[in-house]
């Protein structure tokens, strides 16, 4: 899907391509300091995720790069026959804008909606080849940002287009 240089720049075949290898990574600051995740998750219990694909990345991967790599995910599970159910993030601001580009992109053929104005519930998944998409927020780190909002003297926490009291974060806790 993507590196930081080609796999034809980076190819080491005897050990002295290691060091230009280096030197060539150094000299076009391709060192990555973190590794985008794709993993796979069967909702089944005992059953472990497998990653599906490892992209190194400098930390500077902008919304519209992630997302066009998250409609391809979506593409190739519909092609290979897997049931895809959601996608999710770790709280990433640009993974998160890549989620929101997901849930408007130009291709979807419909929503899946449901509202109900009693509870205040507005929910839609947007529906790519036949299947509706979840976004989701891994909980782990949902629980952490809210948790570390209160330490950096945030004054109004939001939660995409709500917001949210800091007794409902006590709650959460």
């Amino acid at each position: 899907m993507g590196l930081v240089l080609s796999s034809d720049q980076t190819k080491v075949s005897t050990y002295k391509d290691i060091h230009a290898t280096m030197k060539l990574i150094r000299k076009n600051n391709a060192v990555v300091n973190q590794i985008r995740g794709f993993i796979l998750k069967i909702p089944i219990s005992k059953i472990p995720p497998v990653i599906i694909a490892a992209i190194p990345t400098k930390g500077n991967t902008k919304a519209d790069e992630i997302s066009q790599l998250l409609l391809d995910i979506i593409n190739m599970t519909a092609h290979a026959g897997i049931n895809l159910l959601s996608i999710g993030a770790d709280g990433v601001i640009s993974e998160m804008k890549a989620q929101e580009k997901i849930m408007s992109n130009e291709s979807i053929e419909k929503y899946l909606e449901f509202v109900d104005s009693f509870y205040g519930i507005n929910f839609y998944a947007p529906i790519y080849n036949n299947r509706p998409i979840v976004r989701v927020q891994c909980p782990k780190h949902a629980k952490k940002t809210a948790r570390n909002q209160i330490h950096y003297g945030s004054k109004l926490l939001t939660f995409g287009n709500d917001t949210i009291r800091y007794d409902q974060l006590l709650e959460l806790a």
